[in-house]
């Protein structure tokens, strides 16, 4: 018998979850609750009539399929992730509830056997926020008639999802499976960190930071080693250099709306609102009182992507350059800085900026070089 299709299509996702559960049911208990006594953790069956799911993306949308079999289908080597957990529904009436959010299916009651897999989880989770419409992690509920039974890891190969399976694991493995799961894991942070960071073993502090580090070893591979080694005071030191040279090369320092921000940067501050949020400027607030300044190519190893052929506009950069010192990780600032400013200066001219830098610090080039 071929699946029964009960919903396809795309889910609004807020916070890395979705409730999966009656239309008139309460939302229920916390996470850790529905995830108590399992091995997986991605998929929380604990509280009858509920099923809990953990996504990679934290804002946005996600692909989402259920499908209702009359018996136990077979697991599509597609799906980078996989677990089975026992449900019970007592209504008809079901929902994908998302935050705010809510997505109606029909699901006979009864006791079922559930599979939920994930594919592109990892990349979810590092995008954070999804920027375009294309959704980049997908997600398939299986729902078979079965009897209660534990839950079960059928499939686990990104980091992302083996996050989830030791958060809030309230169940001892036994010595062989407990050892084999650190090997599997340790192989795949291996993996991840070459991935990411090529031959070099990053320490913990450059590994922690959200950062797209491919791009910035495009950028200055050596850079990007020196600023993980260099300490806090070095990296806010860098990223108020940057960010000033940004706004220098956009010529916005003596702008109105940017003079305050300019002024407490060399006052070793962080910048005032307008500029004091972490993410991006409050364009609302600027309005058109900072002008959209000349428009520079985009650096070399983005114009391949989507829309990567277009000019971008300088002073736009220059701004997102100032915000990015407000990173609580220091590393963080100094990274998403330099990057930004890159950005400002365009793919024809950021390598003099690169060149100044290393001469303004030094101290970044002797740290590199005592590392190998």
């Amino acid at each position: 018998m071929a699946a029964q299709v009960l919903f396809d299509g795309q889910v609004n996702v807020h916070y890395r979850f979705i409730n999966v559960h009656g239309v008139e049911d309460e939302p229920g208990s916390e996470s850790d609750d529905h995830r108590r006594g399992q091995r997986n953790g991605l998929c929380g069956a604990a509280v009858p009539g509920m099923l809990h799911l953990v996504t990679g993306l934290h804002t946005g949308d996600v692909g989402f399929r259920i499908e209702l079999h009359s018996t136990e289908p077979p697991l599509s080597d597609t799906w980078e992730e996989a677990v089975e957990v026992s449900f019970h529904a007592s209504t008809d009436e079901m929902g994908l509830h998302a935050f705010d959010d809510l997505y109606e299916f029909t699901l006979p009651p009864g006791d079922y056997r559930v599979r939920y897999c994930a594919r592109g989880m990892q990349q979810g989770h590092d995008e954070d926020t999804l920027a375009g419409d294309e959704p980049i992690d997908f997600y398939l509920l299986q729902f078979w008639p079965g009897s209660p039974a534990p839950d079960r890891i059928l499939r686990q190969t990104s980091d992302a999802a083996a996050y989830w399976h030791r958060e809030g694991r309230d169940v001892e493995l036994p010595p062989g499976e407990r050892d084999a799961e650190e090997r599997h894991l340790a192989a795949k942070q291996e993996e991840y960190d070459r991935a990411r960071f090529g031959d070099r073993i990053p320490n913990d502090r450059l590994r922690n930071v959200k950062f797209h580090a491919p791009s910035f070893r495009a950028l200055d591979e050596n850079l990007m080693w020196a600023l993980a080694a260099a300490d806090d005071e070095l990296h806010r030191a860098v990223a108020r250099w940057a960010a000033l040279r940004a706004l220098s090369i956009a010529e916005l320092t003596d702008n109105p709306i940017v003079a305050p921000a300019v002024a407490a940067l060399q006052r070793g501050e962080h910048p005032p609102f307008p500029f004091d949020e972490e993410a991006v400027p409050d364009f609302g607030a600027i309005g058109d009182q900072v002008p959209d300044g000349v428009l520079v190519p985009r650096l070399p190893w983005f114009r391949d992507e989507p829309g990567g052929d277009r000019p971008q506009k300088r002073a736009v950069a220059a701004l997102y350059a100032v915000t990015a010192t407000n990173n609580s990780d220091s590393l963080g600032a100094a990274l998403h800085t330099v990057e930004t400013t890159a950005t400002a200066y365009g793919g024809d001219e950021y390598g003099q900026f690169l060149a100044d830098l290393w001469d303004a610090f030094p101290q970044l080039r002797a740290g590199n070089q005592s590392r190998g």
